[in-house]
């Protein structure tokens, strides 16, 4: 489980990256261009960062339960 916790957190870095880069480098001006840029960093960008952050807490969690779980098993 903690393993796909991070493999998952590595992946949306990465596409969080990659959609950051291609915003970035499309030529779209415009007030639809603007109000898509500014949700995007003002909105999206943050839930996904809360995302990363929720699912590092629970990789935490989960390392500590299961470490937990051997001691109490030994």
């Amino acid at each position: 489980a903690v393993t796909l916790i991070l493999a998952s957190i590595d992946r949306i870095k990465t596409i969080l990256g990659q959609l950051n880069g291609k915003l970035n480098s499309t030529n779209w001006s415009g007030p639809d261009a603007e109000r898509f840029r500014s949700a995007w960093t003002s909105q999206h960008v943050p839930a996904l960062n809360k995302v990363i952050s929720e699912l590092n807490t629970a990789g935490q969690d989960a390392k500590k339960n299961a470490a937990q779980q051997r001691s109490t098993s030994a």
